[in-house]
């Protein structure tokens, strides 16, 4: 946490000696390190060698630099130099302030004559000259240090945060994420206000994203000095503190990103201000937030709680812990955070204490429902989306109780399909007659395209929706859809994202078990990109996932024109009739991925209903299996999607994935159950290439400028793509990463998925 530890004594006192004892290494900047790393031993004009003092004033710089970097992150640190006068004690004061530390000394006593003669037994360029150890012990035993930093008498002191006991208070009561929603807040208040009997503990994330942020900012306000309330500091506070006090960090080229949300918020909070007004606010900002806690470790009820923002998945030393993942968490939104709490909990690394924590909810995201395990509680409830502020009151009888407010007022962009009535200033300048799309389109997750023909527009979730994680309805069907601008009608769709086994907690296999409809259809996934057809205006209209134009469209064509008329006139006809999409995978020979293949393919998948209700979750095998059923296969240019097998397990599709591990024809392979669920499982020798395309492509980028090896993780990349930089640049500069694994092989006499 935000601790900073100064080692105080002589040169040969023992503070390296001290650090080395209690492993204080990976928390520890040394000012000696930082002189010798500018410059080597050098000779006196006695003839010895000693740490140069030149360059002493670059030393320091580095080490403070080093210092606000540690600070900014809220790491614990401890600083191993002297830390004799007053002076030199100074210089940390204004990184203490602006990073709102607590800093400690501990004096490492030794006599003088003790001092002298370690001194003397150093390595001859560590030794200090005895006239400049004696001048600093008088220093020592006269100066007094600054009354900002507090002594202690032991590292046990320090290492674990203050624990608070609450057993004054009949209840406390532990709020989740408010994010800005008042109306959820004061719901659920007694009688929306505070009760002087209860302890208040807020998770953090009080203001953005919401709607009524000046109401809660004067929450703040009024409370931010009451005894019976404690604010945790979210990731959202802190952003909200770094603007206010001028903190915020520039990226390499200068510049400050900010959200959207929180230009949001910032607006809201100085709407209609004039500038000294503007000026006062961001003084109560700054003086409110600097009040918020990093974690909050108390007892009540016979129980100890620690409550941190982020969540984390175990609670060693408090003070070792970064500050930074206190308000961030440990790990990504899909870490099962409560679960690996709740191990370390079993095995007595949590050191007793039950864990609250907000910012994000983990199991199968049901987060209006989930509360968390026994011992790990979580309080997210996506209250900024319209889902529920919620709060856990502990009882001093150690027992617990769960409440929930449902929040009606948030973002127009935030609100379920039904319930939107949109705008033209909330819906980006584009309102259609249909509510359900003018809700996808005023989503901000959703990146809306015109395109030039049929006056479509495509829909389709955002990069940083899908980094993000931040899937929803809307964000889930955003996926090669295509609507008429006016009417809003779906005019062309695709599948909705499906996600990969594993890489959700509802696609992990013990939760596919429980979940699934089986038997389970498995077909083979092939290699390309997706093609979707359907007609428009009596047009056949031909799409990627995003446009219906442009190089990959053209390609689309060029097979499509290729087909039978026979298969293009059913393909129109049917879907004509049924008001459906065709969906294609679309494998041609100039947009080869990881899979070789020799000739151009379309490879038929399914039938998807023009609408946004397709009855099933993913896809109604019965309606495609109807529409597929009458296209006819007959130029060897088309074939249907293949079914591999079915399967009456979820392990049964791991295990042939085990057995085709090495399987260089295949993708992987995607699993459709009896209701229309579906995920995918990519095979072994695909993820392997495809990362180590990533790699090789960054090579051919960077060769001129120079190769960051850095980058590269595994002892088989960094030997493929150092074969490469022995040859001509220009022989392998533009290869395709088939091309150059075939070279590669055939040079070395290996394959390169079983290469180490």
């Amino acid at each position: 946490m935000r601790t900073l530890l100064l080692l105080r004594g002589v040169p040969g006192a023992g503070k390296s000696t001290f650090v080395r004892e209690h492993h204080l290494e990976p928390y520890t900047l040394c000012a000696d390190d930082f002189r010798l790393k500018i410059s080597n031993p050098v000779l006196n004009a006695s003839g010895k060698f000693c740490i140069s003092q030149e360059h002493d004033n670059e030393a320091w710089a580095l080490l403070y630099d080093a210092l606000e970097k540690r600070m900014r992150r809220g790491d614990f640190t401890v600083i191993d130099a002297t830390n004799i006068s007053p002076k030199m004690i100074s210089h940390y004061k204004k990184l203490l302030d602006q990073y709102r530390y607590s800093a400690f000394y501990l004096n490492i006593d030794v006599s003088l004559e003790e001092a002298l003669r370690r001194n003397a037994a150093r390595e001859e360029y560590k030794r200090v000259p005895e006239p400049d150890v004696r001048r600093m012990f008088a220093m020592y035993q006269n100066l007094k240090v600054p009354s900002y930093v507090k002594p202690i008498q032991s590292l046990d002191e320090i290492l674990n945060y203050f624990v608070t006991d609450l057993g004054n208070f009949q209840r406390v009561q532990v709020i989740g994420d408010v994010h800005g929603c008042y109306t959820a807040l004061k719901a659920l208040l007694t009688d929306g206000g505070l009760d002087s009997d209860t302890k208040y503990i807020f998770v953090g994330d009080m203001l953005e994203r919401g709607i009524q942020n000046q109401q809660v900012l004067d929450f703040i306000l009024r409370h931010a000095k009451d005894k019976n309330v404690t604010f945790v500091m979210g990731n959202h506070d802190q952003r909200m503190l770094d603007w206010a006090t001028g903190n915020l960090v520039p990226d390499k080229k200068g510049r400050i990103h900010l959200s959207s949300s929180f230009r949001k918020c910032v607006d809201e909070l100085m709407d209609g201000l004039d500038p000294k007004a503007i000026n006062q606010r961001m003084k109560d900002i700054r003086d409110a937030f600097r009040r918020f806690v990093q974690a909050y470790a108390f007892t009540f009820g016979g129980k100890k709680y620690f409550v941190c923002h982020g969540g984390i998945p175990a609670l060693p030393s408090m003070t070792l812990i970064s500050a930074q993942q206190l308000t961030w968490g440990v790990g990504d939104y899909s870490l099962h955070i409560d679960d690996l709490y709740e191990n370390s909990y079993a095995v007595n690394c949590t050191q007793g204490f039950i864990q609250i924590h907000g910012h994000r909810c983990t199991e199968d995201y049901d987060a209006e429902t989930y509360d968390g395990t026994e011992h790990s509680i979580s309080l997210e409830g996506h209250v900024e989306s319209g889902g529920s502020l919620k709060s856990v009151i502990l009882h001093d009888t150690g027992e617990r109780s769960f409440y929930r407010v449902k929040n009606s007022s948030f973002y127009l962009s935030f609100r379920p399909a039904e319930q939107i009535e949109i705008a033209a200033s909330d819906s980006k300048r584009i309102v259609t007659e249909n509510p359900t799309t003018n809700a996808m389109i005023a989503d901000p997750d959703i990146r809306v395209k015109e395109q030039k023909d049929h006056d479509l527009l495509s829909l389709n979730f955002t990069e940083k929706a899908f980094y993000g994680h931040r899937w929803n309805e809307r964000t889930i069907q955003a996926r090669g859809l295509f609507v008429d601008k006016k009417s809003g009608k779906v005019q062309l769709r695709s599948y909705n994202k499906f996600f990969n086994l594993y890489e959700r907690p509802e696609t992990k296999p013990d939760a596919l078990s429980r979940s699934l409809a089986f038997p389970l259809s498995v077909y083979r996934k092939q290699n390309g990109f997706l093609g979707i057809l359907s007609v428009v205006d009596g047009d056949v209209v031909l799409a990627t996932k995003s446009q219906t134009s442009g190089q990959y469209v053209d390609y689309f064509r060029e097979i499509y024109a290729t087909l039978a008329d026979e298969e293009k006139d059913a393909l129109k006809r049917l879907a004509e009739q049924y008001s459906c999409s065709f969906v294609f995978e679309v494998c041609h020979v100039k947009d080869r991925h990881i899979i070789d293949f020799d000739k151009n393919h379309l490879w038929l998948l399914d039938a998807i209903p023009n609408a946004y209700e397709i009855g099933g979750k993913d896809i109604n095998k019965a309606f495609s299996d109807e529409v597929k059923g009458k296209v006819p296969i007959v130029s060897g240019i088309m074939q249907k999607k293949v079914l591999l097998f079915t399967a009456d397990s979820v392990q049964e599709v791991i295990d042939y994935a085990k057995a085709h591990h090495h399987d260089r024809d295949i993708e992987g392979v995607v699993c459709q159950d009896a209701h229309g669920y579906m995920f995918k499982l990519k095979f072994h020798y695909y993820t392997t290439m495809k990362k180590l395309r990533a790699a090789f492509q960054l090579a051919q980028r960077k060769f001129s400028v120079g190769i960051p090896w850095g980058a590269f993780r595994d002892e088989r990349t960094v030997k493929f793509i150092a074969f490469f930089t022995k040859l001509p640049y220009a022989e392998w500069r533009n290869l395709h990463i088939i091309d150059a694994i075939k070279w590669y092989e055939r040079e070395n006499g290996v394959l390169m998925e079983k290469e180490n």
